[in-house]
Formats: structure tokens, C-alpha cells, sequence
């Protein structure tokens, strides 16, 4: 087992010691799957993610879904919108995904800090610890 694993457990006494351990196990992919959120995007073969909408473009950072269900939602929204028009206001907007794929997101809480006025006052670097 993991020597800062082993140390988290010995002293797991408090909540936070708890909430800690919890951090070190998901970050080390060993949590429960199902108590860490995703989110997912579209990403085009150049690497690229959709803006999603009835219009899809692929930008550097591109639209984030919520659920794989939000997602669907998206992609049968587009394929309606396209039925209904019969000829889509770009043709191309519903191939623009035959060389995509979905890639899903771990979301995991890294630290906290405080969030008040005295957070406007630092500088970026100085918040992240850069």
C-alpha cells in the first residue's frame, strides 16, 4: 500500500483527516468511481472540441457537458433539426461528428481555499501556487 495512504489512515480521525484521505484516493484513481463527477466533450480528430448548438465549430476549449445524457440529448437535437429542415442551414453540421469521439472528464476537488474580497487582491500565480 501507498506510504502516504497508510499514514492518512492511521491518523483518520476527524473529518478532515477523512475528506483527505478521500482526495488522496481519488486522485490516485483508487475511489469510487460513481462519487467522482464527469463531464464530457466532443473532440474532433485534430484535437479540437465542439461548441456544440445547432451549428457545431470545434474550438481550443469547446463546450462541456454536464451527462452523457445532456450529450445525447445534443446530438439528437442536431439530427432533428436536420430531419426538420431537410437541408441543414450547413449540410456538413451533422457530419461534422463521424470523426469525433466523446471523451469524458474526472472532476476531483485538488484543494480549497477562501473565497472573499481578499481573493480579488492576489494575483493568479499567487492563488494556483505557481
Amino acid at each position: 500500500m501507498d506510504r502516504d495512504i497508510e499514514e492518512l489512515l492511521k491518523r483518520c480521525r476527524t473529518d478532515e483527516d477523512c475528506r483527505e484521505l478521500c482526495r488522496l484516493l481519488l486522485r490516485k484513481g483508487m475511489g469510487p468511481k460513481s462519487s467522482v463527477p464527469s463531464v464530457f466533450k466532443i473532440r474532433n480528430h485534430i484535437g479540437s472540441f465542439s461548441t456544440g448548438g445547432g451549428s457545431p465549430s470545434f474550438t481550443e476549449k469547446g463546450k462541456s457537458w454536464a451527462s452523457i445524457t445532456a450529450l445525447k440529448s445534443h446530438l439528437r437535437n442536431l439530427v432533428r433539426l436536420t430531419e426538420r429542415w431537410e437541408q441543414p442551414e450547413d449540410p456538413n453540421d451533422i457530419l461534422k461528428y463521424d470523426d469525433c469521439e466523446v471523451v469524458e472528464y474526472r472532476l476531483v476537488e485538488i484543494r480549497t481555499f477562501p473565497c472573499d474580497k481578499s481573493l480579488l487582491k492576489k494575483k493568479t500565480s499567487e492563488i494556483l501556487g505557481e
